[in-house]
This record gives structure tokens, C-alpha cells and sequence, in this order.
């Protein structure tokens, strides 16, 4: 990726925008389970991006965000925003279909198929503590699962194709930033997206009755929020230092399909997704504490402090 400026070290005011992301985010599911029964998902998709575009474009110009944003690869890019759709599509009609709480928790499953997918198609290099996420990342998947004991549905189904597909975008983040400029890849994202979630609406286009105009609206305005929010966390701190708070949006979205749609998700949605969750967050650490060590920051006796075992792990 292109030189970025050094990163700030607000580890609040960060944890603030990643609590207020989150929150929005299980507030989006809640809005699109209460619309889904009037309004196909597809349409949902459609509404939210482009109130979301229209919100979030003239505050990344105005800013100074988007500028010079020629480009040669605009073929990856609507891949890219056509990938996109379809993460939004399937998060839709899985926050649709089976309780929020257990949407939310297979998406944290999302790293580990990136894992696979960028050593698949960009030939990355593995370390044990990636493969031992990936090990225990698919343990908690069957735990979520419960092969043999319960039918896996069509929202299941929703639910992991979208950690699929959050994966081959991180994959072809990656392959752009090596020639393209973060802002090109945002602002090529936010208006690849918008066509592509078109052609997924048309066949089923519908205009939202006035009694759903103000929540259509309201997921346009908190998609957004959660674009910004998350935006300004990565840039106020340390991504490995706010990857801990981001297991509140299991929290936030359990509390939402309690109180308001009277869902009570099984034990095994909380224990699997503690489960991925924790692999994701000890291979993170992991990782940073050795591409610290590698520049000379981190002595080589002090990762044995991290965890009995030290190195052996």
C-alpha cells in the first residue's frame, strides 16, 4: 500500500468511533429484519447504498478525500463493488432469515477466509499462529454450525457466503493498493457498488410505502455512520487495539433481536463465535508482535512473556 502518514495512538477517542460503528452496524440489521418483510432484501441494498452514496460522497470531497482519482484499473474495481453488492445482499437476507445475533457471529469468520484466499490467489506466507486461527476459526464454525444436529438453511447459507465474500474484497483490496491510491479505492467502491446492487434490484423493484420511508432512510444514515465511524477508529488507533471491540456487535445485535423481535439465539451462537473471535485476535497479536520484532522493535526474549510456550506456539 502507499505511504500513509505516521498512526495516531488515541486508543479512546478510537475505541468511541469503533463502539459508535458498532452499534450502528447491529442497528442496520435491525432495520433491514423489521423492512424485510415488506421490501425484498435486494431492494434493501439498493436504497442503502444509494443514501449512503449520497451522505457520504460530498463529505470525502469536502474533505480533501477524493482528489486525482484517475485510474486504469476500473474493471477490478466494479469486481470489487459487484462483490460488494453481493456481501450486502446475503448479510441482508441472513439478518432476514435466522436471528441477528447469529448472523452477526459467522460473520466473524470473515478473517479466516481471507487467510485462505490471499495465500490461495496472492501466494502469501502462513505463520502457526495464522494456521492455528484458521484451525480453531473453523472449529467454532462447527460449533455455530452444529453439523448433524440441526439443517443448515438458506440464511446460514447467506450468513457464510458473505464472510466469503468479505474475504476475495479484502483480496482484491489488497491487489489494487498496490497500484491505486487509498482514496481511488474508496471512492471507486462507494460508486462501483451502487450499479452493481442495481441490476440485483430491478428484477424485483419497489418503491417503499410511506409508513417505510422514514426506516429506508434511517439505513441509508446509519450505513453511513458505520462507514465513518469505523473509518475514523482505524485512523485514530491501532487496528489490533480496537479488533477486541468489535465482538460488541454480537452483543449489540443479541440485545436488538431481544428486545424488539423477541429472539433468544442458542448457547452454541455465543460459545462459536467467542471461539473464532479469540483464534482472529490471538493470530492478530501474534502477528503484529513478530512484524515488530522483524523491524527491531521488539526483542527477541520478549514474546515469550505474551503467552507460556513463547516461540513454540
Amino acid at each position: 500500500m502507499s505511504a500513509v502518514p505516521q498512526q495516531k495512538n488515541n486508543v479512546m477517542l478510537g475505541s468511541a468511533y469503533m463502539l459508535i460503528g458498532a452499534f450502528s452496524f447491529s442497528l442496520v440489521g435491525g432495520v433491514v429484519r423489521e423492512l424485510s418483510t415488506d421490501i425484498h432484501p435486494f431492494m434493501l441494498v439498493f436504497w442503502r447504498t444509494s443514501i449512503a452514496l449520497v451522505i457520504l460522497l460530498p463529505i470525502l470531497w469536502t474533505s480533501g478525500s477524493l482528489r486525482n482519482l484517475k485510474t486504469k484499473r476500473f474493471g477490478l474495481h466494479f469486481l470489487r463493488g459487484a462483490i460488494s453488492s453481493f456481501t450486502l445482499i446475503a448479510n441482508f437476507y441472513a439478518f432476514s432469515a435466522i436471528p441477528l445475533a447469529e448472523a452477526v457471529s459467522y460473520s466473524f469468520a470473515a478473517p479466516i477466509f481471507t487467510t485462505i484466499t490471499a495465500v490461495i490467489f496472492l501466494k502469501e506466507k502462513i505463520r502457526l499462529p495464522r494456521i492455528l486461527a484458521v484451525i480453531f476459526g473453523f472449529i467454532g464454525m462447527l460449533v455455530l454450525l452444529q453439523p448433524g444436529y440441526q439443517p443448515i438453511n438458506l440464511g446460514v447459507i447467506a450468513a457464510l457466503s458473505a464472510a466469503v465474500a468479505i474475504a476475495f474484497t479484502i483480496v482484491l483490496v489488497r491487489v489494487l493498493a498496490r497500484t491505486e491510491k487509498p482514496q481511488v479505492i474508496t471512492f471507486y467502491s462507494l460508486v462501483c457498488t451502487l450499479p452493481a446492487s442495481l441490476i440485483f434490484a430491478l428484477p424485483v423493484w419497489s418503491w417503499p410505502s410511506w409508513d417505510n420511508l422514514l426506516l429506508v432512510l434511517a439505513l441509508g444514515v446509519l450505513a453511513a455512520v458505520t462507514q465513518l465511524s469505523l473509518s475514523k477508529a482505524i485512523s485514530e488507533a491501532e487496528a489490533s487495539a480496537l479488533m477486541p471491540l468489535d465482538f460488541t456487535r454480537l452483543i449489540f445485535s443479541a440485545l436488538i433481536g431481544y428486545f424488539f423481535f423477541a429472539e433468544q439465539p442458542e448457547l452454541n451462537t455465543y460459545v462459536g463465535a467467542v471461539i473464532i473471535m479469540a483464534s482472529v485476535l490471538y493470530a492478530a497479536h501474534r502477528e503484529r508482535l513478530n512484524a515488530k520484532r522483524e523491524k527491531g522493535q521488539v526483542p527477541p526474549t520478549a514474546e515469550a512473556t505474551v503467552k507460556p510456550g513463547g516461540d513454540a506456539l
